[in-house]
Parts: C-alpha cells; structure tokens; sequence
C-alpha cells in the first residue's frame, strides 16, 4: 500500500496552522503461489497430472491480470484459462497446470502473468515434471547384406537396447520377407519373446542371409514394445544374390 503525503496551510486569526494529511492509494496487489511448480516423476503413457497455480489480489484496488503465458518448448504442459482475469480485493483464482509426459524426459517451462500490480508487474512461475519411461533403441534400423553369389551367405546382428529408467518388455519380433525366403531370424541361445531388458542393457540376434535363388531379397523386422512414444520399430534388410561368374582364357 502506498501512501501520498500532501502539505497545505490553514490560517486561522492571524495564526498560521501547518497539517499533513496522509491520502491513501488504493492498488492492487498480486500474490501468486506456489512460487514455482514440480510435477515430480510420472510414467509416461499411463501417468498424467494437474496442479493449481493460485493468483490472489492481497490489496485493496482491482488486479487485472493479462491472460497468463505459458512457454513450454516440449509442448508437455497445458492451461485452460485464456482470457483476461479481475480480481477485486481479497479475491483469488486458481489456474490449473496440466502435465502428460510422453517418454523418459525431463521437461521444463514458465507461466508468466502479467498485472497492472505496478510494483509487481510481471510474475514468473517455473514449472518442472520428469517422465519415467523405457525407451526401445533397435541397430541397425537398415543393413545392406550387399551383392552376394549364389552358394555364399551373410550375417548381421541387430541390437535392441533399452535407454530409458523403466524396464522395457519387448512383446514380439515378428519378420516380413520376399518368398522364397532366403533371410533369417536366428536367436541363438535366445528363448522366444516376449523378453525383459532392464534400463541401460541390451540384447541381440542375428539376422542370417542364406539365398537359395538368384534376384533381389528383402526383409522387414518389427520390433514391438512398451515404449510409450515408438510401441514399434523397423529394421530393414536387403541383398542381392548373383551367379558367380569365372572367365577363362583358351
């Protein structure tokens, strides 16, 4: 609250009396909590959250608040109020802060709000949340076996890993390929899906090319998973199979 001090003079019989009167200002005044906003850890794909950022007009005049402004760069954050607010003394609004993680992620963003509080005039409100999450990573996602001749073979190894904080359960290896088929799943030592890897582990197999035919060949692995963001990813692989050809001098 502030305060203007105003000064005049009151003659009275030849005497001069000197009074300061005090002149109250009424003003808004803006309160906003919490000061900052943390969503904490939620599982992405399963976990969504709302908070309230609370505005309250602690002085005396009407507050009039500008739409607030989110800035969120990873578009994980959303409010539904838009339009101007005004608050008279003693009145408050809550804002409601919603947050959907979509992967293993940390996400930052800001409201800020904007006021006629001329002491005050722009309030800004960190927010935080992190998503918990497995995060399926296949390599290679493409593998060129090459131009091969017919009778020779070829091998490549796909990885699967798992870059997230929860354990990724891989549900099915399924494999799509030209007939005849002349390239293989091979797990090895291996059992059958559905497999676990755990955060920061990872697995692989081969993918075995064996042709029994001259042309071209291809294949299309997916890899399907519990990752909230890619439930499935693809690896392709292609070659070409030639009959070797032996030139010979008479």
């Amino acid at each position: 609250m502030n305060w203007v001090t105003i000064l005049f003079a009151l003659t009275l019989s030849g005497c001069s009396d000197y009074a300061i009167t005090k002149v109250e200002v009424r003003e808004p005044d803006i309160l906003v909590h919490p000061p900052e906003l943390d969503f904490n850890h939620l599982v992405s794909g399963e976990e969504s959250d709302s908070e309230n950022i609370t505005i309250v007009n602690v002085g005396d005049n009407d507050l009039i608040v500008d739409p607030p402004f989110l800035i969120d760069d990873d578009g994980r954050y959303s409010l539904t109020e838009s339009g101007e607010i005004v608050l008279g003394p003693g009145e408050l609004i809550d804002i409601p802060i919603a947050y959907i993680p979509v992967t293993y992620e940390t996400n930052e963003a800001q409201l800020e709000i904007y006021s006629n509080d001329a002491d005050e005039p722009v309030v800004i409100v960190p927010i935080i949340g992190y998503g918990d999450a497995p995060v399926v990573s296949v390599d290679p996602l493409d593998f060129d076996y090459g131009i091969i001749s017919l009778g020779c073979d070829n091998e490549e190894r796909i990885t699967i890993g798992n870059d997230g904080n929860l354990p990724l359960e891989i549900s099915s290896v399924t494999q799509m390929v030209t007939q005849p088929a002349d390239i293989f799943l091979e797990y090895g030592s291996l059992p059958e899906p559905p497999w676990t890897i755990d955060p920061g582990m990872e697995l692989d197999f081969l993918v075995s090319y064996i042709p029994e035919d001259t042309g071209v060949d291809l294949s299309m692995i997916t890899v399907s998973s519990n990752d909230p963001l890619t439930p499935e990813v693809e690896s392709e692989q292609y070659g070409v199979t030639e009959v070797e050809q032996w030139i010979t001098d008479y």
